[in-house]
């Protein structure tokens, strides 16, 4: 009798055991990203809004949305986290890395045709962007007020 119930324990410890290693995983790699996301970084690319040919320099390891805040300039952003869409912007050129968002924010044919969200995008390369600035915008490069 013993026999049978530790047949029918040991399947149900070791998927327990599992679910517990998954976990912990799980909270290493959200620390991890955390800290990567919070290094300095000395890779900057320079960003290009449109139509109002703004630009200013973002760091790899910021948001386009933070980077351009830095310098001054302000997208159309609502929860700052890829859940309602507000900073969604058009790419015209360049690679951005997209973090995680919810599909109600951005789906994937708008993906397929070169949008992206400015909070979760970080600059890969040199970007150019279709998006709407919030107040007056000259077409000049904006120096970064913070770092």
């Amino acid at each position: 009798m013993t026999q049978v119930i530790q047949s029918l324990l040991t399947p149900i410890l070791l998927m327990q055991i599992n679910l517990r290693l998954l976990t912990i995983k799980a909270i290493l790699i959200s620390i991890l990203g955390k800290l990567t996301m919070t290094t300095k970084s000395s890779n900057y690319y320079r960003v290009t809004i449109k139509p109002s040919m703004a630009s200013f320099d973002c760091a790899e390891n910021e948001s386009i949305l933070k980077g351009a805040a830095k310098c001054g300039l302000y997208l159309c952003s609502n929860c700052q986290r890829g859940e309602c869409g507000t900073c969604k912007v058009k790419m015209k050129k360049g690679q951005v890395k997209l973090d995680r968002f919810m599909l109600s924010a951005l789906s994937p044919s708008e993906i397929d045709a070169n949008y992206t969200l400015a909070c979760r995008s970080y600059p890969r390369d040199h970007v150019e962007l279709v998006a709407q600035l919030v107040g007056h915008v000259e077409a000049k490069h904006y120096e970064r007020q913070e770092d």
